[in-house]
């Protein structure tokens, strides 16, 4: 499946408070990159931690998702006391 038209969204500034972004219409996909300095982690937001959940590694390192429905949602945090900066883009 092509993917749709890139749709570059806000930066989103992570610290170590659990943030979630949920995607309010379905889309193709989903891409987040890490552009700041510090590895962010993903997941369920109830159970999210440093130590618990998938990593986007500092400087570049990307995470995509395909075929994202309507309400989806994911959370991000940092380890305590860093942040750092993801990049979104919605395929539509």
């Amino acid at each position: 499946m092509p993917l749709g038209n890139p749709e570059d969204q806000a930066a989103l500034a992570i610290t170590d408070t659990v943030q979630t972004v949920t995607i309010s219409q379905g889309i193709s996909s989903v891409e987040f990159q890490n552009t700041g300095n510090k590895d962010v982690y993903y997941g369920k937001s109830s159970t999210l931690t440093s130590a618990r959940g998938g990593i986007i590694y500092a400087n570049g390192d990307r995470k995509s998702f395909e075929n994202v429905a309507t309400n989806w949602k994911i959370s991000f945090i940092c380890a305590t006391g860093e942040s750092s900066t993801l990049r979104q883009i919605n395929y539509v």
